[in-house]
């Protein structure tokens, strides 16, 4: 009986955890079920409860999770998603969130909910647009239209300087920028961020800047005042004694001692000036507005001449004028500035006073206002020229001029993460050829610093560089063409991995189709250690991956494609040619910029088409070159003499009306200076065909 109650008590038990482990895989089949059918908005809710909790890299998770289970996660979740891994600088989920934000933008219907948050996005985005994209992209958030998205799309696909993947780094880059705008440039209004925020947002963080009140120098002030008034009101004049307290009262009553921050980019402009952008506050609040100029920190009533502003007697001119009535102004300001007025009594603001009182300021911080307070300073202190009511008005004019000019020159945005990677300088060089069909297509040639930067990399790694290894790096180059008005018409990637052995006309080249419509060749550098390919963690610093290590950028203008009709020949490329004595083998290089080292031989690549058929049936034709040394312009003009330079005439034959060669020319005893490479083509019957000119300098 124990024995039968012992089985039943193990049948029970066994029958319970069956009970129970298949209860367990209902609840999982059941969880399951339910997560696959989770809704964009569960999702989203759910990551935001997370996010209201602190809880951010698990709302990530949360959010990512919509990848897998919708076919659109939308646009909610990857504004909220990228929105957060930059406030928090979550780097290891930056190329998350830039694929997160990328598929939100395929949503096709907006909430309102969504266009409340795209229009947050556009307003951020705003200051890095030109003025007709900022209307066009107001115009489609009003009419909550879901090509704003595209347009978006578009937009950071046009500025992202990486083509090695869809990961977009300039993306990430704007998002921290807008996280930090939205701490410290907030305005309380909605704007969202004031004018800091807008040249934040473009530019990043400045070179240099400084912050403060401007403040009142009333030794300064009576300098400036003494300079121009007789013995600074010591005379013993009263009516000078009372115009020099009243005017230095003046000055003193008008100054509102203004909160200014001023911010200086270095090198935004290649080879130029700093670019100044300064901010002032005259409400006592925290919100600062873009400044024309330091002259609008003064009232207007202070360049005031009437009222209580007047009159004042100045200088060295106060005795010869003295005994003048006072009569009407000349508001002539070339007049005023050269002569000396004998009409009337030279008038001096207070505002005047101010200019040079703040320009003084600023004068330590950048170049830009030294430079104006010394000028300003020249023509106040040179008391022999008369001072006219209207050069406050010129100074503000010319001042004004000057920082918008350099501001204009700006770029709309840069990225700040550029600077932090190897500078790849490139040059760009484009050859007009025909392919077989004879279609035109371009022979692109990009010259860089690769050497340079694998040596910079392996210093950096190893301390050395007795081993370099060239073969672990590369090239990835984005080669586009672009119209007149800049739009890009054809894109083409291409991968050049370094220390690989290629002939000289290969070396660093790629074809791309060449059409009527091209003027424009555009071409982004990326510079990768293959090696680190497997390491996709973000650089210290950077939104960049730690295998990318330098990156540049090259333009070039390019001609009207060739004509594939009659008889035409191809741009030429030349070269030269240097002998090992050694091993008495000749090496060529390409020389893109058509200088030739001393004692060298010239080489020159180029092609023809549609050659004439001679009486055989053969493609034929003659070419003639010849070398002259380069005359000036009168020597152009009545053609003195002939050349004695290199010159040869070749009959070629071919079987196809296509035809390719290289040729060198003995040049080595040519001496250093400008030369020319003419190239008379010529038919069977012996009928000019084409003639090109070449120039080249042999250094």
């Amino acid at each position: 009986m124990a024995n039968q109650y012992k089985f039943l008590v193990v049948i029970f038990l066994y029958l319970t955890a069956g009970f129970i482990t298949s209860a367990k895989a209902q609840i999982a089949s059941s969880d399951a079920f339910t997560t696959a059918l989770d809704t964009e908005e569960e999702i989203f809710e759910k990551g935001l409860k997370e996010l209201d909790s602190g809880n951010q890299e698990k709302a990530i998770e949360i959010w990512s999770g919509a990848m897998d289970k919708l076919a659109n996660p939308g646009y909610r979740i990857g504004y909220y998603m990228i929105k957060t891994v930059t406030a928090h600088q979550l780097k290891d989920y930056y190329e998350l969130a830039s694929k997160m934000y990328y598929l939100g933008l395929e949503d096709e219907n907006l909430t309102d909910d969504e266009v409340d948050l795209i229009s947050l996005d556009v307003k951020f985005t705003e200051p890095l647009l030109e003025r007709r994209e900022k209307r066009k992209w107001t115009e489609l958030v009003e009419n909550r239209d879901a090509q704003i998205l595209t347009h978006i799309k578009e937009f950071w696909d046009s500025v992202n300087m990486t083509i090695s993947d869809t990961y977009n780094e300039r993306l990430l880059e704007h998002w921290e920028r807008s996280s930090y705008v939205s701490r410290l440039y907030d305005s309380s209004s909605r704007s969202y961020f004031d004018d800091r925020g807008a040249i934040y947002i473009r530019f990043g963080e400045p070179s240099k800047k400084k912050d403060g009140t401007l403040l009142f120098n009333s030794g300064f002030a009576e300098y400036v005042l003494s300079a121009r008034m007789s013995d600074g009101g010591t005379s013993g004049n009263p009516v000078d004694q009372a115009s020099f307290i009243n005017t230095n009262y003046m000055v003193r009553n008008y100054h509102e001692y203004p909160q200014y921050e001023v911010w200086a980019y270095q090198e935004l402009v290649p080879d130029q000036d700093d670019v100044v952008y300064l901010f002032g506050n005259k409400s006592g609040s925290g919100v600062m507005s873009l400044m024309r100029s330091i002259d609008e920190f003064v009232p207007s009533a202070a360049f005031n001449t009437e009222g209580r502003n007047r009159p004042v007697s100045f200088g060295s001119l106060n005795d010869r004028l003295a005994d003048q009535p006072i009569g009407e102004e000349d508001t002539d300001v070339a007049l005023e500035s050269t002569q000396i007025v004998t009409q009337n009594k030279e008038m001096i603001t207070p505002g005047l006073v101010l200019q040079l009182m703040y320009y003084r300021q600023f004068a330590a911080f950048d170049d830009f206002f030294s430079s104006r307070y010394s000028d300003m300073m020249d023509r106040y202190m040179s008391t022999t020229t008369y001072l006219g009511k209207s050069i406050s008005k010129e100074f503000q004019l010319i001042n004004t001029t000057r920082l918008l000019r350099r501001q204009g020159r700006a770029p709309q945005g840069r990225s700040s993460y550029e600077n932090r990677l190897f500078r790849m300088e490139s040059d760009l060089y484009a050859y007009r050829f025909l392919n077989n069909d004879l279609e035109p297509y371009l022979k692109v040639y990009l010259e860089t610093n690769s050497d340079e930067a694998v040596s910079y990399e392996e210093l950096k790694s190893h301390n050395s560089v007795d081993s370099i290894d060239q073969e672990k790096y590369e090239l990835i180059k984005q080669i586009k063409t672009e119209n007149e008005s800049g739009d890009v018409i054809t894109s083409q990637k291409d991968t050049v991995r370094l220390g690989e052995s290629k002939g000289p006309l290969q070396e660093n080249m790629t074809e791309i189709p060449h059409n009527d419509e091209t003027r424009t060749l555009r071409i982004l550098v990326e510079f990768h250690n293959r090696e680190q390919y497997s390491d996709s963690s973000i650089s210290d610093n950077t939104a960049y991956k730690r295998h990318l290590k330098g990156m540049g950028l090259a333009e070039t203008e390019v001609e009207e494609n060739l004509e594939n009709r009659g008889f035409t020949a191809s741009d030429v490329i030349l070269g030269f040619s240097t002998i090992d004595s050694s091993t008495d083998q000749s090496s060529f290089t390409v020389a893109h910029s058509r200088e030739i080292p001393h004692r060298t031989n010239l080489n020159f690549y180029y092609e023809a088409y549609n050659l004439p058929q001679n009486d055989e049936g053969l493609y034929s034709f003659t070419l003639t070159y010849e070398i002259s040394k380069k005359r000036g312009w009168f020597g152009n003009l009545v053609r003195f003499g002939k050349s004695n330079g290199p010159s040869i005439t070749i009959e070629n034959t071919n079987e196809t009306s296509i035809f390719s060669q290289q040729l060198e020319i003995v040049s080595e005893e040519l001496s250093k200076g400008d030369y020319v490479l003419t190239m008379t083509f010529e038919s069977p019957d012996g009928s000019r065909l084409l003639e090109k000119d070449i120039e080249f300098e042999i250094q």
